[in-house]
């Protein structure tokens, strides 16, 4: 199964991008499945219901967001009736919305939670959003896949996730990270069951290092809905 994974989306520059491209992209590479994020498509601030409407009619099928997801307030209602955008996992319970979905295609189900980080530095650094994936792919007897960007291409063999005693080394691919086993993720995903708090350090192509503080609030629920669907 081929996923493609977009980053920001932003303001109607990267609609019209999206408008223009995104199909041709599908019907070329084969693509089954596209993931975008969304949260700035709104000029910068949030995203809107029509928005996403022509986001989906362009060829998308999942929307990700950020903590700018509410810059529009007439999202709040929407959100809670398309499944096919989502919160970030770990926002309050009482949130509207969900931070994972299960979707179908042609090739099988998808099931994937995000979170978000609740503290980036340094602020110096201009990137694109920091996101945690868990994803299932059960037609490819894929589970528990374990995916990390920092907004950032990352220099080779720098990312780590930690917390308390507990670290993991990333392999890196450009700005997307992965552990290097199946045995790997589920021990990672046993600690993110456990801990309150994880962080993640890495380093730009440039060695600049950033830290992304992730909040494991809301996330043993998603993942066992996940992995009761999917798994």
């Amino acid at each position: 199964m081929k996923i493609l994974i977009l980053g920001d989306v932003m303001g109607a520059s990267g609609r019209k991008a999206v408008s223009e491209n995104l199909s041709k992209i599908i019907e070329n590479h084969k693509i089954d499945f596209t993931i975008i994020n969304g949260e700035n498509s709104a000029g910068g601030f949030g995203i809107t219901e029509d928005i996403c409407k022509d986001l989906f009619s362009s060829g998308v099928d999942g929307i990700t967001t950020g903590n700018h997801l509410w810059d529009q307030r007439e999202i709040l209602d929407f959100i809670s009736n398309e499944d096919r955008l989502l919160r970030p996992v770990n926002f309050p319970s009482h949130t509207p919305g969900s931070g994972f979905n299960i979707f179908e295609t042609e090739k099988g189900k998808i099931c994937f939670a995000q979170t978000v980080p609740t503290k980036r530095a340094p602020g110096a650094i201009q990137r694109e959003q920091s996101k945690l994936f868990v994803t299932f792919r059960p037609g490819e007897n894929i589970k528990d896949e374990v995916s990390i960007t920092s907004g950032h291409d990352y220099k080779s063999s720098t990312v780590t996730a930690s917390s308390g005693k507990k670290r993991y080394s990333f392999f890196s691919q450009k700005n997307f990270a992965w552990l290097l086993d199946d045995q790997e993720e589920k021990n990672f995903i046993k600690l993110m069951k456990r801990a309150t708090n994880l962080i993640v350090k890495a380093r730009t192509i440039k060695g600049a290092e950033t830290t992304d503080h992730y909040s494991m609030m809301g996330f043993t629920k998603a993942y066992n809905t996940a992995k009761k669907t999917c798994g």
